[in-house]
């Protein structure tokens, strides 16, 4: 038999097996202010708390409210149309989790992760999957270091991420720089890392022994464009055994060297595009065959890379050689982790939704 009792904010009711559950009394509504809904919430925080040290017991409780400051404040302030949805248990039941982490563990990126999660679960549907992945991510962030972060921003970055801006190779470079970089520490490949990153289900293994392809390939693959060995025009006449300004429509300026020209087209399939929609047809082959010949192997784009960046040399190496990165695959989690991870250290806003089959 359930037995209801009120206290202050907080109805508690007893429930089976002598557990508590507690629940908010009231509207939470645009009617509440910002200062009664964290009150609130901090109510059922301490509703909720376990029994502690009279010393503890102040720590988690200045822990909670702190972060209940920063949460609130972001609902009211970047996301007022969702104060209607303080009121609904699970939404509840999520900032309380959220409290309890940092009250646990009360390091700034923890804090600036589960108040970022807590504004992105607020604009889902109730029982929406991508509601449930954010769940299911605000109980596993408080499980993860940075590194373990890091490994999924970093798989996320360079296998999931679509980043459609890298036309040359000043915007190639910032992206290195900006966005991969920052998630690269040489102990990448430990598998240590790997079975806690499994064991939490942030992770799964390919099928069947697949592997990805590692960063001197994946880059050679969508964006050779960016390094091409470059040639002369009498050298492009020779091989063509033909006046190639009949063909200037696909020639242009090498990227690299300005005094040496390269065949347009980020990758083969665009320069192939372009060969038909420029008329070039009967010469189509000739034309693949010489951009084969003028771009570099997937070995010297990565030698290329580490003349401004070293540490990709490293990382690619580093990448064949594991057992695990490279047969890595993210679940859903995983991915909404990492693209938490990644917005907060670019500064970019990358969407789970986008990323995930919802």
């Amino acid at each position: 038999m359930e037995e209801n009792n009120s206290i202050g904010n907080i109805q508690t009711q007893n429930a089976a097996k002598n557990s508590t559950n507690y629940q908010i009394n009231g509207n939470y509504n645009t009617g509440l202010s910002y200062q009664d809904a964290r009150d609130i919430s901090l109510d059922v925080f301490k509703a909720n708390a376990k029994t502690y040290t009279d010393e503890a017991k102040k720590i988690i409780e200045e822990r909670a409210a702190e972060i209940s400051e920063d949460i609130f404040k972001t609902i009211y302030i970047e996301i007022p149309v969702a104060i209607k949805k303080l009121v609904e248990p699970a939404v509840q039941e999520a900032i309380l989790n959220a409290q309890k982490a940092y009250a646990k563990n009360a390091s700034p990126v923890l804090k600036i992760q589960l108040v970022e999660l807590i504004k992105q679960r607020l604009q889902t549907e109730e029982n929406d999957i991508e509601q449930i992945v954010l769940d299911e991510a605000l109980s596993i962030i408080p499980k993860l270091n940075s590194k373990h972060m890091d490994i999924l921003s970093l798989h996320f970055s360079m296998l999931k991420h679509r980043n459609n801006q890298l036309c040359n190779r000043e915007s190639f470079f910032d992206y290195i720089e900006k966005e991969i970089q920052p998630f690269y520490f040489p102990e990448f490949t430990a598998d240590s890392l790997y079975a806690h990153l499994q064991y939490a289900g942030c992770t799964t293994i390919l099928s069947e022994g697949s592997t990805y392809k590692r960063p001197r390939e994946l880059f050679k693959l969508h964006y050779e464009g960016l390094f091409p060995k470059g040639f002369s025009k009498e050298e492009f006449d020779l091989f063509m055994s033909t006046d190639t300004s009949i063909l200037s429509g696909i020639i242009r300026k090498s990227v690299r060297d300005s005094q040496k020209y390269q065949l347009d087209g980020l990758t083969e399939g665009v320069l192939e595009y372009l060969i038909d929609e420029k008329g070039y047809t009967q010469y189509k082959d000739q034309i693949v065959n010489f951009y084969r010949q003028t771009t570099m192997s997937a070995e010297e784009i990565v030698e290329d890379i580490a003349t401004k960046y070293p540490f990709m040399k490293q990382m690619d190496d580093e990448w064949e050689k594991s057992r695990t990165f490279k047969a890595m695959s993210l679940t859903s989690v995983g991915i909404a982790i990492g693209i938490l991870n990644y917005n907060i250290k670019t500064g970019k806003q990358e969407l789970i939704k986008d990323y995930v089959s919802f």
